[in-house]
């Protein structure tokens, strides 16, 4: 018994623990020394009185079925606060109880519970390895930045991250710093790989842990992600290269511009001044001539001012699209026509081959009169006298495709891919060929504003000469207001047709009236209405035939269907109607429903 009691003395003495001895009921016998001083006055009575209630009988329970001999442990806390650990032994006299305070022990473990947290928690990733560079633990972010399983890199060698992309002389240096008593560190940038095989930099520290001998333990890297930061760099290089680029050309630029100006203006003033000095010689026919050319240098240099302006708002962000429902036939005609004249003063042959009955499409009628305006005047502008320009439009697969073709010198196919720049300049050694304006900004603006409806552009030279420019357009269009709509009224009786006629044309409606069934169906094939209104008692399943049959819009959408229901009409509701108005018809009525189908049009041409 005696031996047994030593040994835990010796033991316990090395932790510096108190020995208490009480009675099975916890009254104090006596205790050592150093009891006084980790619980001054606590020379008798009851031990239990240092802990709240819940604590003694935490400490009963655990003496409760304790055997002779045999020992128990548990922690508690004081009243005063203090952690102890106790250690209960029953013997035949009592209770030997061993008490230490592990205050410092608790506060260490503190401390490294908030270092295992900031470990487990940090976004920084974090790698631990032994002394000969085996992964022993990482923490979450490491996974979410490499991509691994916990399991995939536990015991295995950082090497698994390597690109191979480094130079072996960095990781000699990193090394050599490690292993240096006096430094033991390195930081710096490297280009690792994911478990999926994707580069990523990272900026890196790795520290060597050292035992008080100074032998090294392990090692601690921890890493964040600067693959972001790496590519804002690089595009921030890139974007002052250009703005390089750009200052060059602005001063080219303004050179070329200068040039292209004082052209026109010489030949204004040049003329100008011929007229003065013969106005008594000349004949009408040669006066009305050197006009005419003094009209045509001024027409040109503010066609060029023109562009420049469009251009420079353009760029600005501060040019919108102003959509409206149109027929592109109608649209290319138009052009033609107004191109005609500097067509016929090279004697070249303008011929259409446009798409019957197109469908309309929602699009700007100025931007895009503009875009087709450009192309044709750059395609007179090379194509030699007496030659042909074909304009080509069609209807294919919900688009719309519009080809201008010259009969011109064609682009250098180096100069193909940045025809539509800013900047572009093509010049050919034919003389009658080169630009007239060698800044390209015609084409550029072509460019933007195609792709403001959400088409493209694209040139091509043609097999024996000259080039063709394709323009390829969404087929309907997103619907952004009433002005992108038509609405088909079918009234025999002329019930409904003023009312809703004035409400649709005050939301900027194009409306089409019809008295007939001839005439529904002549509308439906030639206009493709969104919407057709009719009163409730006309619509058939004849009516509604007629209407499905005609539906080949191609858009993605159907016709929607509006009945009215009049006062004086007791049909009954009709089946298969997008919505039923009730007469009167209120402006808010129709300004809702207006909203209803351009929101249900977009989702079904989405």
């Amino acid at each position: 018994m005696g031996k047994m009691t030593d040994l835990g003395l010796t033991l316990f003495s090395l932790e510096k623990c108190h020995r208490v001895v009480t009675q099975e009921d916890f009254q104090i016998l006596y205790g050592d020394a150093s009891m006084a001083s980790l619980f001054p006055g606590l020379s008798t009575g009851s031990f239990l009185t240092l802990f709240a209630e819940e604590e003694q009988e935490e400490l009963k329970i655990e003496v409760q079925y304790l055997k002779p001999l045999n020992v128990a442990c548990c922690v508690l806390e004081t009243l005063a606060g203090v952690p102890l650990e106790l250690m209960i032994l029953k013997r035949e006299e009592g209770l030997e109880i061993l008490c230490r305070d592990i205050s410092s022990r608790m506060r260490t473990l503190e401390q490294q519970m908030y270092l295992f947290r900031y470990f487990l928690t940090t976004p920084v990733s974090i790698c631990i390895t032994d002394a000969e560079g085996n992964i022993l633990n990482v923490n979450q972010a490491f996974l979410n930045l490499y991509g691994y399983q916990a399991s995939e890199v536990i015991g295995q060698n950082p090497r698994i991250l390597k690109s191979g992309r480094q130079a072996p002389r960095l990781y000699e240096t990193m090394w050599e710093r490690l292993l240096d008593p006096a430094l033991g560190s390195w930081s710096g940038e490297l280009l690792n790989r994911k478990s999926n095989g994707e580069e990523i930099t990272v900026m890196i520290s790795i520290s060597s842990v050292r035992n008080s001998n100074g032998t090294i333990l392990g090692y601690i890297g921890s890493a964040f992600d600067v693959s972001r930061q790496k590519w804002l760099e690089q595009n921030l290089r890139n974007l002052n290269h250009r703005l390089n680029e750009t200052s060059r050309l602005k001063s080219e630029l303004m050179a070329i511009t200068s040039h292209d100006l004082k052209s026109p203006v010489h030949a204004i003033v040049s003329r100008a001044a011929l007229i003065k000095e013969t106005m008594g010689s000349l004949s009408q026919e040669k006066l009305a001539e050197q006009v005419d050319k003094i009209i045509e240098a001024g027409k040109k240099m503010g066609s060029f001012i023109d562009d420049l302006l469009d251009l420079e708002k353009a760029e600005a962000g501060q040019v919108y699209l102003a959509t409206e429902r149109l027929r592109m036939d109608r649209l290319l005609r138009g052009c033609v026509d107004s191109i005609r004249p500097s067509a016929g003063s090279k004697q070249i042959a303008l011929s259409c081959n446009l798409a019957t009955n197109p469908r309309p499409l929602r699009a700007d009628r100025v931007k895009l009169e503009q875009v087709f305006t450009n192309l044709l005047a750059n395609a007179i502008k090379f194509s030699p006298d007496e030659s042909e320009i074909s304009i080509a439009y069609r209807q294919e697969e919900g688009n719309e495709f519009i080809d201008i073709t010259d009969q011109g010198p064609g682009i250098p196919e180096k100069d193909i891919a940045g025809i539509f720049d800013r900047f572009a300049q093509v010049r050919q050694k034919v003389a009658r060929s080169t630009r007239a304006h060698g800044i390209g900004l015609g084409l550029n603006i072509v460019k933007r504003y195609v792709e403001m409806h959400e088409g493209t552009v694209d040139v091509s030279n043609n097999v024996d000469r000259g080039c063709t420019f394709t323009v390829t357009l969404p087929g309907c269009g997103k619907v952004a207001s009433g002005a992108d709509l038509a609405a088909l009224i079918y009234d025999p009786e002329n019930a409904v047709e003023d009312i809703l006629h004035l409400s649709l044309e005050n939301k900027d409606i194009t409306c089409y009236l019809c008295h007939s069934l001839d005439e529904v169906q002549r509308m439906l094939h030639f206009e493709y209405p969104e919407l057709v209104f009719v009163p409730n008692k006309y619509l058939t399943a004849e009516f509604t035939a007629l209407v499905e049959e005609s539906d080949l819009r191609g858009c993605g959408s159907k016709t929607l269907i509006i009945g009215i229901q009049t006062q004086k009409d007791n049909a009954p509701e009709p089946v298969g109607c997008f919505e039923v108005l009730e007469t009167p018809i209120l402006d808010m009525e129709m300004q809702t429903l207006v909203k209803d189908v351009i929101s249900y049009l977009n989702r079904k041409n989405n």
